[in-house]
């Protein structure tokens, strides 16, 4: 006597088109989108807090994250600067006893942002993590991609708050120096 092969549900079917490219697809969004928002705060960050090797690759002219208006070869950038480095030299382009005041503005959201980015940093190991196991999760997956986005948008949420405060104690004239700067280094 034969008996039937159990039925296999919808679920268990082999993924086709979309649904096989959906994940690496996702993943690789959330990559993106992390190395941006890291180029954002890293264009934030005022100049006596970056690392000692961020002063000397600018120097030396090489192109990089958030460098500061006026650092050889980064003028003549083909297709504009991205929102992070011209938001960094709008910073750069105002009088020094506003810029000061602009970057001690930022300097208050640094300590939480800092906690953010652990924190954000820690999400990304569990999509690392659970992309390396043996055992794919989807589930898991999704859950941990989630978190990522929920975070990075708390960051970008605090950064666009701050920058705000800071916009908000500029003179007329320095907000409009800053927009112009901003449109100029963004333009193609």
């Amino acid at each position: 006597m034969v008996t039937p092969a159990p039925e296999t549900p919808a679920s268990a079917a082999p993924a086709t088109g979309w649904q096989r490219w959906r994940g690496p697809l996702l993943f690789a969004s959330v990559c993106i989108n992390l190395f941006l928002v890291g180029v954002m705060i890293g264009g934030a960050v005022p100049p006596r807090h970056r690392p000692h090797w961020f002063d000397r690759w600018h120097a030396a002219g090489e192109p990089g994250p958030g460098p500061r208006a006026g650092a050889p070869g980064m003028q003549a950038m083909p297709g504009g600067a991205g929102p992070a480095l011209a938001f960094r030299q709008a910073v750069q382009s105002l009088p020094a006893s506003d810029r000061r005041a602009f970057e001690e503005s930022m300097e208050g959201v640094r300590p939480d942002l800092q906690r953010s980015q652990r924190e954000l940093r820690q999400a990304r190991q569990r999509v690392h993590d659970i992309v390396r196991a043996d055992q794919f999760d989807k589930q898991a997956m999704l859950a941990a991609l989630s978190d990522v986005r929920q975070r990075q948008e708390a960051i970008q949420q605090r950064i666009h708050a701050a920058a705000t405060e800071a916009l908000a104690k500029l003179s007329p004239e320095s907000r409009r120096q800053f927009a112009d700067t901003m449109i100029a280094r963004l333009r193609p």
